[in-house]
């Protein structure tokens, strides 16, 4: 269907889903166990779907 329409379909590991911004430019990492590291997003989620992105 992505073909069709000229679309890039990518299937996304969603551990930092909420977290990221894609108005911010925030690239999502992808979570692994065995070597956790801490990552920094531009925005704040405020509350279950509420997100404030740094834009204004």
């Amino acid at each position: 269907m992505c073909d069709r329409y000229g679309l890039t379909y990518i299937e996304q590991e969603e551990s930092y889903t909420s977290k990221a911004s894609f108005l911010d430019g925030d690239r999502i990492p992808v979570y692994n166990a065995d070597n956790p590291s801490e990552y920094s997003f531009s925005g704040k989620r405020v509350k279950r779907g509420l997100y404030k992105t740094k834009q204004e």
